[in-house]
């Protein structure tokens, strides 16, 4: 009896906690960041090889559209926030999901000639980001 005691007083503790304090009910989810990172790179790097399939079968990337990616294996995360910017056989990709304690990351082949970039935590970060795919113009890299 005493322990439930003590188990419920820990949850209205934790509660009240959560009530008062909103930034630690959301400690939790951000515990979990690091997999929800894991799950961004991956697809990151899977938008980076259907965005190179589609330049190398299209002879580039100007035009392509989210469908497009798709054919090539690639759909977007339902809680992942996406920009593409393209030109030529050339694109940047910054993605992040939008949970609480995510990172950014960026992929880029700009400079390579539109051969194989590389992916890593990207400087541009969003604090709310929005899930869904923008596809932009690459202006000045």
């Amino acid at each position: 009896m005493h322990g439930r005691t003590m188990l419920l007083s820990l949850v209205v503790l934790v509660g009240g906690v959560g009530v008062a304090r909103p930034e630690l009910a959301e400690l939790p989810l951000r515990l979990a960041a690091p997999a929800y990172d894991a799950v961004t790179t991956s697809s990151i790097r899977n938008l980076a090889t259907a965005l190179q399939s589609h330049a190398l079968d299209a002879g580039g990337v100007e035009a392509v559209t989210v469908e497009e990616l798709a054919g090539w294996g690639w759909v977007p995360q339902d809680t992942t926030a996406v920009t593409i910017w393209v030109g030529g056989d050339e694109f940047r990709v910054v993605a992040q999901d939008v949970r609480p304690g995510a990172s950014a990351f960026e992929y880029t082949n700009v400079g390579t000639g539109g051969g194989p970039g590389q992916v890593g935590v990207s400087s541009v970060r969003v604090d709310e980001p929005v899930a869904g795919v923008t596809i932009r113009p690459l202006t000045g890299g």
